[in-house]
């Protein structure tokens, strides 16, 4: 198989297409896209996948490019589909509609059980303020990477998918990580977000909701990230909320297994926090 081939994928993805594998079919047409950018058929049929999965944001960015690239099928599909979009973001909002089409259910934040009571106590905070005041018990960063993250340790940082490069590297210890799962309406506030690790030079940092559009989502929400180009930095694209985030805004918290989630509710007591052991988030 000549893994070079962007046609090979396309051809691929409709191959699942008809076997009604949708996840492998997004898969096969990114690997396409990423093959070759320059080809608007793979756009258009990953926006047309998107469109049938009721993703119509997800639909209408790939068709936009695929009309940048001179496909007049695309022009004709925005003309037709951009306004059933628009009704139905109106009878949500247009962010709940954008949110749930990119697979936004939570901001994810990591963190030793240990850090827990803390957490609950004294809420969120940047890595600064909470080193600063001797809050951080036991911390699950790598030391070398965060010397590359001064710039973001006044922000509380946050993923879009949690099961990431950043875990697997905790692998051994995950029974003692825990998921917090927070508010994503805080994605309404004053914030950044970037399309990747935030240590890496060439992760882009935005502030504008709208340019959630520019994140790589494939990559994000795939089941894994080493077959992409560039996808170990992708799929730690973070979310980073300056200075603390409220107790109040963490509404679930994931463990790896039973031992940790009797901990966990220990802790958490009368917060209204849900609890529970959700090994899809872990390795």
């Amino acid at each position: 198989m000549n893994e070079h081939n962007g046609k090979l994928f396309n051809d691929l993805a409709n191959d699942n297409l008809q076997f009604g594998n949708n996840e492998k079919a997004i898969y096969y047409f990114t690997k396409a896209i990423e093959l070759k950018p320059e080809v608007y058929e793979y756009y258009l049929n990953r926006g047309n996948l998107y469109w049938q999965l009721d993703a119509s944001s997800l639909a209408l960015i790939d068709w936009r490019k695929a009309e940048e690239l001179g496909s007049a099928v695309a022009t004709e599909l925005l003309n037709k589909n951009k306004p059933i979009h628009q009704a139905k973001a109106k009878k949500t909002t247009e962010f709940e509609t954008l949110l749930n089409d990119f697979g936004i259910e939570y901001l994810y934040h990591m963190t030793h059980k240990s850090n827990l009571e803390n957490i609950l106590q004294y809420g969120l905070l940047s890595h600064n303020m909470a080193h600063s005041r001797g809050l951080t018990k036991a911390d699950i960063s790598d030391e070398r990477v965060n010397r590359r993250r001064d710039r973001v340790h006044n922000f509380v940082p946050f993923y879009f998918n949690p099961k990431n490069p950043m875990l697997y590297k905790r692998k051994s210890m995950q029974s003692e990580i825990i998921i917090l799962c927070v508010d994503r309406n805080l994605l309404q506030t004053d914030l950044k977000f970037t399309d990747g690790n935030a240590a890496s030079s060439s992760t882009k940092f935005y502030s504008n909701i709208k340019d959630l559009e520019k994140l790589d989502w494939s990559i994000i929400n795939s089941d894994y990230w080493s077959d992409f180009i560039d996808g170990k930095r992708i799929r730690c694209s973070e979310i980073l909320i300056p200075n603390e985030v409220k107790t109040d805004s963490i509404k679930k918290i994931f463990c790896f297994n039973s031992k940790t989630e009797d901990y966990v509710k220990n802790k958490v007591g009368s917060f209204e926090i849900a609890v529970t052991v959700n090994q899809d988030f872990y390795f």
